[in-house]
């Protein structure tokens, strides 16, 4: 989706790793670009100008943490669409990188990044 940009807290657990993936495969997909979540929270400037002129952005967290969309919001951004793993039964320790579950959050990210405003 064009000027879509992708956050994820590719975080050192199983999650952490699936939104990672998640993220690069939607990149690959044409579906947005995946920017550096480190450098948001250490305030790049680049990145955070990127991101300031999308139109959309998605935050993929792994766990209740939400450290992508804590890290966003700390850093001033506001309309950010989300998705949280576990939400999806998908649970940090417990959750295998495997296609199946890549793609039940790829199908949610997409449905998601289609969604127009309120």
């Amino acid at each position: 989706m064009k000027n879509t940009v992708l956050f994820s807290c590719s975080g050192a657990s199983d999650v952490g790793a699936l939104t990672d993936q998640v993220a690069r495969k939607l990149t690959r997909d044409g579906k947005g670009q995946m920017l550096c979540m480190t450098a948001v929270g250490t305030g790049v400037k680049k990145v955070l100008h990127s991101a300031s002129k999308a139109e959309k952005i998605l935050a993929i967290d792994g766990c209740p943490h939400q450290c992508a969309s804590k890290t966003l919001k700390a850093a001033n951004f506001s309309d950010i669409k989300q998705i949280v793993l576990s939400d999806l039964n998908l649970r940090k320790g417990e959750t295998e990188l495997n296609d199946q579950n890549m793609q039940q959050v790829i199908n949610t990210a997409t449905t998601l990044l289609q969604e127009t405003p309120a």
